[in-house]
């Protein structure tokens, strides 16, 4: 999902229901749920899913910025 599609899904739900606090899944089943603690990270990944924290990190690993896309890491 797109940064852009994620905040305007967002933003239609606190429309609707106001300010509230934030739970992520655990896994994709839904055995538990959690509080979100942290902000948003921006993050690169390779096409191996291979995850860098900044983009010194990818060119450490002999790649360029033009080999990951970025994302952005949620809790």
């Amino acid at each position: 999902m797109k940064l852009s599609t994620f905040i305007k899904n967002l933003s239609k739900i606190q429309e609707m229901y106001g300010d509230f606090e934030c739970y992520y899944s655990i896994d994709d089943e839904g055995n538990d749920y959690k509080p979100v603690y942290f902000e948003p990270v921006l993050m690169f990944i390779d096409k191996n899913d291979k995850v860098f924290k900044n983009l010194e990190d990818v060119e450490d690993y002999g790649l360029t910025a033009e080999d990951v896309e970025t994302i952005c890491l949620i809790n």
